[in-house]
């Protein structure tokens, strides 16, 4: 059936029955009919023109039903598709400027159009069951699937994909990643739950350019396998590495009122590290937090005297040493600090170049009282535990000097300017509190790194950035990377299941909007939580739907019981609604999404799964 009162207001029912094969039917069986009974009966050649109408009036309708009858076969959906390595560089080779996302079309408001006339009349009733997850139906709708990219400036505004526990969107990362490291950027991957294909396919595609070395892998369950990676190596000041760290404290709202004193204790301790030329590390936040910074301020002392100080410095301490070790309760480190203070002071006035800043951060943090400063530091030191200990310990506090280790030593810095390609295996399923805090802290150290580019160097290399299960690691720093990253180099592709997890992980709905609004490209797979589809849905284009309302009545008349009236009537109703109907966002099937790139532009797309050539060399 079609309704059309203009051409601004047309509705057709693509699921009416297909009258076009009626009408073919006919019109071809009498023209049959005719050439046989002319044919017969020996009519002249005029005859025949009527013969050629009758076939040209059957043939013009066979388009059109053509038309409905693949729409309907299309409606089937498509199954999962596999691609290779070589596709994937096919693919990048027609267009070099952008990101392949997999193949699709266009959704406007004929598509929109035709899903809400699916549901209207329940998909169950016009397509077969089908045993797969979601509803293939939906991939149908197109009438011409094509190749769909995200342009790779688009890209660097950043991308979130948002979908439910096996949705694939572990699957459509591989795909992201294999062109990332195609295009030789510097690839940064962080995976907390530790996916084994993930970290399969990157080191194959690395195998596969011929450079195998340019793989990297940090993974706290198998550290004998993995480089070291130093997270104290690139800062610009001292309060860049006290906050780097303090952040793992802030994570938690209910501790802000100790992070601030955290911050400061390990900015002192990191300022007199480097006054002596010593390199700030986890280990050594460690002993000066949790054993006191006793040793450290007499050795940056002693160090600073060295240098300021008249030579008998050591004489003149050493009887004030002897006489404060004399009184009960105090420790041989505390006399020596006590007696170093004190010459210190006394010497400020006379001796040029004694007054200092450090020192005096320093002197504060040692005469603050011991037992508040615990009260304060309680929640630092487990973190600083957790990131000290065991295996993890070496991986993330290296000590170059150690030649019983030999694996690598890298950093951030690094591997952006070789382009290498680093995997970051947080293992967040065996110990979520270690994964949380691990992954927190690199992502504030390359959030560093980020700022010290984009002020003193400027984006030379592109730097693609990957995390899976973004809420188990995301924090301030992340934030601050999402928000001015992009003019570093930096291009983050961030995953969630749904947008709850951010509020939850961050402590508030209106910071972790901040985080989705950094995000301008949007690609969703299969999402259930309602909140979410309902967000996805507002931040859709709007478009119109169109509906034939139909009512008929009757009545008679009390007097002339035989008198009857009757009424019908039809008319075409519009509502205005978003592109994409949220429900529509719980039924697609797996490695099936929307994107909302950057810009409005909408498109239903269906990826393959990347499967690796044998020759790839995809052990793990």
């Amino acid at each position: 059936m079609s309704v059309s009162t203009s051409t601004d207001y047309e509705y057709q029912d693509p699921f009416r029955p297909i009258y076009e094969v009626y009408s073919i039917v006919g019109w071809l069986s009498g023209a049959v009919g005719l050439a046989l009974a002319g044919a017969w009966h020996g009519a002249p050649g005029s005859y025949y023109a009527a013969v050629g109408a009758a076939a040209v009036w059957g043939l013009r309708d066979v388009p059109e039903a053509m038309r409905l009858m693949a729409q309907r076969k299309r409606l089937a959906g498509r199954s999962l598709t596999f691609g290779s390595l070589s596709d994937i560089k096919a693919k990048m080779a027609q267009r070099p400027d952008a990101i392949w996302l997999g193949v699709g079309f266009r959704w406007g408001q004929a598509e929109a159009q035709l899903a809400s006339e699916i549901k209207r009349r329940s998909p169950q009733r016009m397509i077969a069951d089908d045993p797969r997850k979601g509803q293939p139906w939906l991939h149908g709708i197109g009438a011409v699937e094509e190749d769909v990219y995200l342009p790779i400036d688009h890209a660097r505004g950043h991308t979130l994909i948002v979908g439910t526990t096996g949705s694939g969107k572990t699957r459509l990362l591989e795909n992201l990643i294999a062109q990332a490291i195609l295009r030789n950027e510097a690839c940064i991957i962080i995976d907390p739950k530790g996916d084994k294909e993930l970290l399969a396919t990157a080191r194959a595609v690395c195998a596969a350019q011929g450079r195998p070395d340019r793989f990297a892998m940090v993974h706290k369950a198998f550290a004998q396998q993995s480089i070291r990676l130093d997270p104290m190596k690139n800062f610009a000041s001292s309060a860049q590495l006290a906050t780097r760290v303090a952040t793992l404290v802030a994570r938690d709202k209910s501790l802000d009122a100790f992070s601030g004193f955290c911050q400061k204790t390990l900015k002192v301790i990191a300022d007199g590290l480097l006054m002596m030329g010593k390199k700030p590390s986890l280990r050594a936040f460690l002993q000066y937090v949790e054993g006191g910074v006793d040793g450290l301020l007499i050795r940056t002392l002693a160090y600073h005297f060295s240098l300021v100080a008249p030579p008998q410095w050591q004489s003149t301490t050493t009887d004030a040493r002897r006489s404060i070790a004399a009184k009960p309760g105090v420790t041989p480190d505390q006399a020596t600090a006590k007696a170093y203070v004190a010459y210190y002071r006394e010497s400020q006035d006379t001796v040029q170049g004694m007054k200092s800043a450090v020192i005096d951060g320093l002197i504060g943090q040692f005469e603050h009282d011991r037992t508040h400063a615990a009260k304060l530091l309680v929640s630092l030191i487990p973190i600083l535990h957790m990131l000290t200990t065991g295996d993890l310990g070496e991986l993330l506090s290296p000590i170059e000097s150690d030649p019983t280790d030999q694996r690598d030593i890298l950093d951030f810095r690094r591997i952006i300017e070789n382009r290498r390609v680093l995997y970051i295996g947080l293992d967040s399923l065996s110990d979520p509190m270690v994964g949380t805090a691990m992954g927190s802290l690199l992502l504030a150290d390359l959030a560093s790194l980020a700022g010290d580019i984009y002020n003193y160097e400027g984006a030379s290399v592109p730097i693609a950035c990957f995390i899976d299960e973004a809420a188990e690691c995301i924090s301030d720093p992340t934030i601050a990377l999402l928000n001015k990253g992009r003019g570093a180099g930096f291009s983050l592709t961030i995953l969630t299941q749904t947008f709850a997890d951010f509020a939850a992980a961050v402590g508030s709905e209106p910071k972790a909007r901040m985080i989705l609004g950094n995000a301008n490209n949007l690609i969703c797979q299969r999402i259930k939580d309602g909140d979410t589809q309902r967000y996805v849905a507002e931040n859709v284009p709007e478009t119109v739907i169109r509906s034939v309302a139909r009512s008929q009545g009757a009545s008679n008349n009390s007097i002339s019981p035989i008198a009857f009236t009757g009424s019908v009537s039809e008319s075409l109703k519009e509502e205005t609604c978003p592109l994409i109907d949220p429900a529509t966002l719980g039924c697609l099937p797996d490695l099936e999404f929307f994107a909302n790139i950057s810009g409005g532009h909408v498109y239903k797309v269906a990826t393959p799964i990347l499967r690796m050539e044998p020759n790839c060399g995809t052990q793990a």
